[in-house]
């Protein structure tokens, strides 16, 4: 990696960095692997922090994305979603299947609709883009926990109470779990 020389090359390394790894990553860690001064890295991170980039992990003394970047990325996935031919495919998904189809991600225990093309069925519940549903009482948010591995899904899925919205939905966590490992791909 070349030592990067700039202010924001600095902190896009540093970013980089804590996005790429799947922990909190301490400023050792970060120092060694960006060849970054200690001094540097930990002024760009305190700046990072102090502008809602980078948050403090468990333990303390490490670094995550802080809601600031999550936000950014949010906005990055959306405004892709423009720019690329998703609609159309969603669109003849939906006439080959004849089933609305929805396109979303995991947002913290919620599932964020980023598209949605409904099908000629009347609908009886409307999604839009935008909305954020609690993921165990809806189809896709099902498939994405039922493939995160066991111990985030058992974390996302046990924080709360699960809240009933129809009678087809699963509120016992223990069922849910069983539910979900069913629907493993």
């Amino acid at each position: 990696m070349t030592k990067p020389s700039s202010a924001i090359d600095k902190a896009l390394a540093i970013i980089e960095q804590i996005a790429s790894e799947a922990r909190p990553v301490s400023l050792a860690q970060l120092t060694e692997a960006t060849d970054l001064p200690k001094q540097t890295v930990h002024r760009v991170l305190q700046q990072l922090e102090d502008a809602g980039v980078v948050q403090r992990g468990v333990p303390p003394h490490c670094f995550i994305l802080g809601q600031r970047m999550r936000d950014l990325g949010l906005a990055t996935l959306k405004s892709a979603i423009a720019t690329l031919p998703i609609r159309a495919e969603m669109e003849r998904l939906v006439a080959d299947v004849g089933e609305s189809a929805n396109l979303g991600i995991l947002n913290g225990r919620s599932v964020l609709y980023l598209e949605r093309v409904e099908s000629a069925w009347p609908p009886r519940f409307t999604i839009n883009p935008n909305d954020q549903l609690p993921a165990y009482a809806v189809a896709i948010g099902k498939l994405l926990l039922a493939n995160l591995p066991a111990p985030i899904r058992k974390k996302l899925i046990g924080r709360e109470p699960l809240q009933r919205f129809t009678e087809w939905t699963i509120t016992d966590p223990v069922a849910l779990e069983r539910d979900l490992e069913e629907t493993r791909i």
